[in-house]
């Protein structure tokens, strides 16, 4: 169970949200923010990352571990770029397109708007300055094909037109020499 202080926490983030930027504000309060789900850490874990935020496209879920290490700019950052999925329709964009490499250019190509209002992208996010004004579809096309079984035990190394993708047999990821 989720502590009330924390909630309180959360409250306060789409409070700011409301205020500073309503636009996303108004859509997360149409998006309850619920601790995550065991079986979602859990398959977050088998598939070699940390748990930390989601959508299904109805609510928004936390990891609630994640959410109280990170600071509260983060978590609004986080929170908007969870929203962001939504209003870009991303679940249903990514048509027959390999999920892993979607996820990168969807979270590229958010991350380069929201760090336009916000001013950073939190420690760990997808940002590179040259894939900024580019949809997902464009950034997609622009990141090295990566097999799905490289995320689950083989790893590999990636590389297209300059990016380079390492991932090792843990699942864990280096974009550009960078994690």
């Amino acid at each position: 169970m989720a502590d009330l202080n924390f909630q309180e926490q959360l409250k306060q983030v789409l409070i700011d949200l409301l205020i500073d930027y309503p636009f996303y504000g108004s859509l997360a309060l149409n998006l309850p923010l619920t601790v995550m789900p065991k079986w979602m850490e859990d398959f977050s874990r088998a598939n070699k990352s940390v748990p930390t935020f989601a959508t299904d496209y109805k609510k928004i879920y936390y990891n609630e571990e994640f959410a109280k290490s990170c600071s509260r700019e983060d978590k609004r950052f986080i929170i908007t770029h969870e929203i962001c999925h939504v209003i870009f329709l991303h679940n249903i964009r990514v048509g027959e397109r390999q999920r892993e490499r979607w996820g990168m250019a969807a979270d590229f190509a958010i991350n380069s708007i929201l760090k336009k209002d916000f001013h950073f992208v939190p420690e760990g996010g997808l940002y590179d300055e040259k894939f900024e004004n580019m949809t997902a579809e464009q950034i997609y096309n622009k990141l090295p094909e990566m097999p799905s079984k490289a995320f689950n035990g083989t790893g590999g190394t990636f590389e297209k037109d300059g990016m380079r993708v390492d991932i090792d047999k843990d699942g864990n990821m280096k974009i550009n020499g960078k994690e």
